[in-house]
């Protein structure tokens, strides 16, 4: 194998064994020949390295001559310039090309967001196939991937629960990881999961300022400083700041608040790389606009339904570290650590108990939960040879541990005319008659081992997990007339989940694969089992893969085609004769997905997927789902024009789906497909560039994905934004 990393240089040990690789560690790499000490290094003479520029390796001294210090210095990460990245460490834990990992992942970059003018890690899942994003009455924003909302979400590969609230100008590129990634993040992962990784530390000097303004008098501010400390220096640092407002949304309610701030230090040689930083995040997020699928989709309401400061405020602070460190030319320590600590405050009302098509008992959701969150993923990376074979094996420990207490405060159902011609005098939620609390954690402590094995054009990933997961004893506190307390014991469960695949090098630019993946959920519950067992299996899902990647010689574009089966197992439905609940089979998700990304000719980029997914019931082939088009596609292109425009470029986009259901009833109202066209005019002379850019250009009324008749989400109309960025250095 002769694989190279973004942080070092992969060389095969020729016919080494097992037992002499062990030994040589042992007696701490003393006999490594000259390549094998180049490799440490991460770099052979005349060969610079991804992400690194630096003097070649220093040969064994000579007696007498004195050497130059290897100086190693980061650079710009290839996603903060391409719409295309060649690799993820994230997704098998190997820092190996993408070409080679036998599943579907595609790489959202951070040059990509930025064309885009996005604004949130919503906006980036839009480019990737299979994904839908759902809006909702009572909650933030949540995603699913392969018809599955139980998807992992995680900060730079540890869990992280509001990964997906991350401040957009921090991220250096956002990974959707298709299909269950139990191996990864243990439970709770059934179909797929969204990797968010922030922007590091470099070298290379960063000055970049941002200011932008749109819609709805929206106005950003936001900084990226990064540099050495002093020249030469193995030390860097990069601190980025942004401060966004917005006036009232298109529903009436108060406009978006959002204050980041992330400083972090960085010591990068030959031999380590570790960084540790520090995030403070605080965000407002109104409600949106949204309308009702009752007797037909009705008319947007005429009111805001709600207070004008009704919505979601999330304030997130967190502490961090990632270690990578070369103990031998064949031996890699890998270290990630994040603690976290968010309090999301919900004060909205949601409509309920509908009396006609126009009137509503308006719900109040009115409560506080800190969250506190403690994840990491620790392992050692060994490359090797044993006869004609090739291993990279990552052995390893993975835990996170999060623990919730939520305050519930108590506030009045108002009965509201949404189509009324006055507004409605909502009064305020606020914080002052606490009603009931609740405290539940839950820990997961896993070992894992999984090996890349290289024979000849065929790699084959071999990994298992054996995963115990505990959920910590669930209090409720109901506070009236008198406090009443319940507890539900602690409970424990353990679970060896395997996953493998294949791929094979059909040429160097083709790669075809085939994986087998498995996810599952715990169902801890003190409901009754039809069948007499005190508890409940975990919820299961099992994905077949089939696919393809191609990438040119030139490796400026990326294309992966592949075809899935997710089934699950283990669904709990409510058996009313019995007043039971049975295990039973339930969703079998089939598909075929196309991700393009990259630059097929200098000066035209473009990140493009289409997806054709059925979703249909194992045992009752009648059921129907909400949620979930049958056809989706978005394309988003840039091209720089030529003299005498040159300096100028154009950018447009096209996202679309087909029909989708408004509730899990063969009833339901059919919320109509969507087509929006977005369109930008930017100009770049030398370190300035300042972009126009129009959204929903032909102001056309567009749904969201519903799931219940009484909210279907009104996507937002035209938006226009002006964004000037420059380069102070």
């Amino acid at each position: 194998m002769s694989d190279q990393t973004g942080s070092r240089r992969h060389v095969r040990l020729p016919r080494a064994s097992l037992p002499a690789v062990l030994a040589c560690l042992t007696l701490g790499g003393g006999g490594a020949t000259a390549a094998a000490q180049q490799a440490a290094t991460g770099a052979v003479a005349g060969e610079p390295r991804d992400g690194l520029q630096g003097t070649p390796p220093a040969q064994p001294p000579v007696q007498g001559v004195s050497l130059p210090q290897v100086v190693v210095v980061g650079k710009r990460d290839q996603a903060e310039t391409n719409f295309k990245a060649d690799r993820s460490e994230t997704a098998t834990r190997g820092g190996i090309a993408l070409v080679d990992v036998p599943a579907s992942v595609t790489v959202v970059t951070s040059k990509v967001l930025e064309t885009q003018q996005a604004t949130s890690v919503d906006d980036a899942l839009h480019n990737v196939s299979s994904v839908v994003l759902r809006e909702s009455a009572q909650g933030l924003a949540g995603f699913q991937v392969r018809g599955f909302s139980q998807t992992s979400a995680l900060l730079n590969g540890t869990t992280s629960p509001f990964a997906a609230q991350f401040d957009v100008y921090g991220i250096e590129r956002v990974e959707v990881l298709k299909g269950p990634q139990t191996i990864l993040s243990g439970a709770e992962s059934l179909g797929g999961a969204v990797n968010v990784v922030s922007k590091k530390p470099q070298a290379e000097p960063v000055r970049d300022v941002v200011l932008q303004v749109g819609s709805r008098a929206r106005r950003t501010v936001a900084a990226d400083v990064a540099g050495a400390v002093s020249p030469g220096s193995p030390l860097s640092y990069r601190v980025i700041g942004s401060w966004s407002q917005a006036g009232n949304n298109e529903a009436g309610f108060d406009g978006l608040m959002h204050r980041a701030l992330m400083p972090q230090l960085r010591w990068k040689d030959a031999r380590t790389d570790v960084v540790v930083g520090a995030s403070v995040d605080r965000q407002h997020v109104s409600p949106g606009r949204y309308t009702f699928a009752l007797a037909g989709i009705q008319p947007a309401p005429a009111m805001r339904l709600g207070n004008e400061s009704d919505g979601f405020d999330l304030r997130s602070k967190r502490l961090f570290y990632s270690l990578e460190q070369t103990l031998a030319p064949w031996a890699t320590l890998v270290s990630r650590m994040q603690r976290s600590l968010d309090i999301l405050d919900k004060h909205l009302y949601a409509a309920q108990f509908p009396t006609s098509t126009t009137s509503f008992g308006m719900v109040p959701t009115n409560d506080v939960t800190d969250s506190r969150t403690l994840s990491g993923d620790h392992y050692l990376r060994f490359a090797f040879g044993t006869g004609p074979l090739g291993h990279r094996l990552s052995v390893g420990w993975n835990h996170t541990r999060q623990a919730l207490s939520r305050r519930y405060y108590a506030g009045a159902l108002q009965m509201v005319d949404a189509y009324a011609g006055a507004p409605y005098p909502f009064p305020p939620l606020t914080h002052d008659t606490l009603i009931a609390t609740d405290d539940l954690s839950s820990t997961q402590r896993a070992l894992f081992a999984q090996d890349l094995i290289e024979l000849g054009d065929f790699n084959v990933l071999l990994a298992v997990r054996d995963n115990r997961y505990e959920a910590g004893a669930f209090t409720n506190t109901t506070i009236g007339a008198t406090v009443r307390t319940t507890t539900q014991p602690a409970r424990v469960m353990r679970r060896t989940t395997p996953s493998t695949g294949v791929v094979y090098k059909l040429r160097p630019e083709v790669s075809l694969y085939a994986a087998y993946t498995q996810g599952f959920l715990p169902q801890f519950t003190s409901s009754r089992n039809c069948n007499g067992d005190p508890g409940f299996s975990p919820m299961e899902t099992k994905n077949k893969e089939l696919g393809m990647k191609w990438e040119p010689a030139e490796r400026r574009l990326a294309v992966t085609a592949s075809m899935f089966q997710l089934d699950q197992s283990n669904r709990l439905e409510f058996v009313a004769s019995g007043s039971c609940f049975r295990e039973r089979d339930a969703a079998r998700v089939r598909g075929v997905e196309i991700d393009v990304q990259g630059e097929p000719v200098t000066g035209w980029r473009l990140i493009f997927n289409v997806a054709h997914t059925r979703l249909t019931d194992q045992e009752k082939p009648d059921a129907v789902n909400a949620a979930q088009p049958k056809n989706a596609m978005s394309l988003w292109t840039t091209y720089d024009l030529r003299a005498p425009l040159e300096g100028w470029g154009l950018g447009a986009g096209l996202s679309a789906h087909s029909r989708t259901l408004s509730s899990f009833v063969p009833t339901a109202t059919p919320i109509p497909g969507s087509a929006v066209v977005d369109v930008s005019l930017f100009r770049t002379e030398g370190r300035w560039s300042v972009t126009m850019g129009v959204k929903n250009l032909f102001d056309r009324r567009l749904y969201g994905y519903a799931t219940t008749p009484l909210y279907v989400p009104i996507e937002p109309g035209r938006t226009v934004m002006f964004t000037l960025r420059t380069s102070l250095r």
